[in-house]
């Protein structure tokens, strides 16, 4: 049969020939509705009713570019509790494309959805009754119309959204984050390990991370496209221990790399943003931020609340964790001794400085609970550039205190002089008493997060103090300022 390519054609045109090849298979045409004329290079959409007429009847958009490339084609719905996946192929119909044809069926089981069950009651599981041999055909309508446009369609690549109850890293059996595919599929497989990749940088708990798994079941959409009608096709499999809103961003981020990977989107990097619990299940349990652009760069910690009473930092870090920036990875830190922030104290009642409890030698390690996990993440995601937001209780330039308030505090390294340098002419240009602008120091103290982060890991490491003799608006704009600059001098945001 001729492959069905509806690039240049009219919409009209090619729901003509595709009801003529189904009114040929099944006796039935398809119900289709068109929105535009297509003309060559000109992107069309338009949507076509599968089993029209039966209580199966479900909607099949059809995306074509106007320009050649492969055909792909994303199912959601094939069980109708994976809500997850209906919603994902839902917002996968959206999407432009720029080349071949990109085919969406959101609800396969409609009926099923429409319940909010696995299967319809008394009737078989729809991804269990596709052919199981290369001479067995479908038997029900809504089989034979779904497998008829992987054949018609000439489908190049299949991928069917799924979700799982367990962590298929947690258990053998389990196959919640993953992606099981038919093999041999070599030059898919190499597309397969990119998307797992990808999706596994911005998931930092490794029993959460996705893994690639063989042989989808037999009788199922994916295991019979790719046995017999030779389509690079896989299910892909969330976890529903995950919110609704994770597993979608799962699914959609999945498909957009899939299509970015064999040229159909070429896509924006899809910049991600997860919340990890420091110390969980401690009192001592505090929330880090972790905004990956997805575009390679930097890594830059933005720390607040070390010290509870220097309320500045805790909220310029909390408006820092909202930002959008351009390439490498944010991890913002508000509240690092969430005790002390409550009660609004430099520490927690009965708890030691926690800027006092990092390693101060090269070979000892943090000192408590809390100090040690701050110092993992900083290891962990290794760290570029460090910013501890802390207050003075005065301003550095009065003689008569040792207060350090409205100063930038750095561990030397020519690359730290200068950025330090950048850093506080910026802030400065607002400033106009010159006891109240900032000066550049050397050697944040013994203990400190940023001594030990720059002394013994080698990370660019400053502590900026503001002066709490200003108004607490002005310290915060400091922050936010000293932040940005930073920021913006590594390119991460505009």
């Amino acid at each position: 049969m001729k492959k069905v390519r509806f690039a240049g054609n009219c919409v009209l045109d090619a729901i003509i020939i595709v009801a003529l090849v189904f009114t040929a298979i099944l006796g039935a045409p398809l119900k289709s509705e068109a929105a535009s004329t297509s003309y060559a290079g000109q992107q069309t959409q338009h949507k076509i009713v599968l089993a029209v007429g039966t209580d199966y009847a479900t909607d099949l958009y059809v995306i074509q570019s106007g320009q050649p490339g492969p055909v792909v084609m994303v199912v959601g719905g094939m069980h109708g509790d994976g809500a997850a996946g209906v919603k994902a192929a839902l917002e996968i119909s959206k999407l432009n494309i720029d080349k071949g044809t990109l085919l969406v069926l959101p609800e396969a089981n409609k009926r099923a959805v429409q319940l909010n069950q696995r299967t319809v009651a008394g009737e078989a599981d729809l991804n269990r009754v596709f052919p199981k041999t290369s001479n067995e055909q479908p038997t029900s309508v809504l089989v034979q119309e779904i497998y008829g446009v992987v054949r018609d369609f000439q489908v190049d690549w299949l991928m069917d959204l799924h979700e799982s109850s367990g962590y298929s890293k947690v258990k053998k059996g389990n196959t919640g984050q993953s992606l099981i595919y038919y093999p041999p599929q070599k030059d898919a497989v190499k597309v397969f390990e990119k998307m797992v990749n990808k999706l596994n940088q911005s998931i930092s708990k490794p029993d959460e991370q996705f893994s690639m798994l063989k042989y989808p079941v037999t009788g199922s959409l994916a295991r019979s496209a790719a046995e017999f009608l030779g389509v690079n096709s896989f299910i892909f499999e969330t976890c529903n221990k995950q919110g609704l809103e994770t597993r979608t961003n799962h699914h959609v981020n999945a498909v957009k790399i899939l299509l970015d990977e064999i040229g159909v989107k070429d896509l924006p990097a899809t910049q991600t943003r997860e919340k990890v619990v420091l110390a969980p299940g401690t009192k001592w349990a505090t929330d880090l931020y972790i905004i990956d652009s997805g575009i390679p760069g930097p890594v830059v910690m933005i720390v607040g609340g070390v010290h509870g009473s220097e309320i500045a930092g805790i909220q310029a870090a909390t408006k820092m964790k909202d930002i959008s920036i351009e390439r490498g990875t944010l991890l913002v830190l508000p509240e690092a001794n969430k005790r002390a922030v409550e009660v609004k104290k430099r520490t927690g009642t009965g708890g030691s400085d926690l800027n006092r409890n990092f390693p101060k030698t090269s070979n000892s390690n943090p000192s408590t609970t809390l100090s040690k996990a701050i110092y993992d993440v900083v290891k962990k995601y290794k760290v570029d550039w460090l910013m501890d937001m802390h207050e003075g209780f005065d301003y550095y330039s009065n003689p008569a205190t040792d207060s350090v308030g409205q100063t930038l505090i750095r561990y030397p390294s020519t690359e730290m002089y200068s950025m330090g340098t950048k850093i506080i002419n910026e802030l400065n240009k607002d400033i106009s008493k010159s006891s109240h602008k900032y000066t550049l120091l050397k050697y944040p103290v013994k203990g400190s997060l940023a001594r030990s982060a720059g002394e013994f890991l080698g990370v660019n490491s400053f502590i900026f103090e503001t002066s709490m003799k200003q108004t607490l608006a002005t310290r915060i704009n400091q922050q936010l300022k000293a932040a940005n600059t930073m920021l913006k001098e590594l390119k991460m945001v505009i």
